[in-house]
């Protein structure tokens, strides 16, 4: 095969049209790095690898990365109890609509977390810090119905576990990411990006719209501010 500038630019348009930023990237490293070995083994110009165009990402210039208010009701609908998985999913999401949590927070929640005395949950946010947030009415309800259903597992505290044997905690964010997935495909929402930071991205929206509650900020960056030992 002869390469040139035209054919490596055309494959580099070509390719990042139909990938992400972060794999756009990647490409220009490695496309470069090729190029160069194929120019000391004599297969190609020297110099061939300045013709791959360098890759510039600005943020914010993206499409918006969150749903829209009628998105997150089909999702929440989407949530109904048809079946034994969908308060678990219920609760998941709205935990991550009203408060604005990352998957892993959701994913590492306890039962002694719950504070329903005073209506509150704790969470640990950035630099496991612990801060304490109210635990809205309809949040709170579905969690209690989950809980009413969840299966019982000795020595396990977390307030989410799979719903496939074995039942197990999620070891990380990725599970509750699956789970907004899923919802979102029973609910017909599509959007750039998928998964649970796309409805802590909805809080932020609702924070720069000037329709967030008293306690949305805290929630959506809940690393800011440490509860008290």
């Amino acid at each position: 095969m002869r390469w040139n500038a035209q054919g490596v630019r055309r494959y580099f348009v070509e390719r990042t049209s139909e990938c992400g930023v972060g794999t756009a990237e990647k490409l220009v490293t490695s496309l470069r790095a090729f190029l160069r070995f194929l120019g000391v083994h004599g297969q190609c110009q020297a110099d061939l690898h300045d013709a791959v165009p360098a890759f510039a990402a600005w943020r914010l210039t993206e499409i918006p990365r969150y749903l829209t208010a009628e998105q997150v009701d089909r999702v929440i609908a989407a949530c109904d109890c048809r079946s034994s998985e969908r308060p678990r999913d219920r609760a998941i999401i709205l935990l991550l609509v009203r408060l604005g949590l990352r998957a892993g927070d959701v994913a590492h929640l306890r039962m002694a977390d719950i504070e329903w005395g005073t209506g509150s949950v704790r969470v640990s946010g950035k630099g496991r810090c612990q801060v304490r947030l109210p635990l809205p009415q309809d949040v709170g309800d579905a969690i209690a119905k989950y809980l009413e259903c969840r299966p019982r597992i000795p020595n396990d505290d977390h307030v989410f576990i799979r719903n496939i044997a074995p039942y197990l905690s999620f070891l990380r964010g990725d599970g509750v990411s699956s789970v907004v997935r899923r919802a979102m495909k029973r609910a017909e929402v599509v959007t750039p990006a998928k998964g649970a930071h796309v409805l802590r991205h909805y809080i932020s929206f609702l924070t720069m719209s000037g329709h967030a509650i008293s306690f949305t900020a805290l929630a959506a960056n809940h690393g800011s501010e440490c509860m008290a030992a």
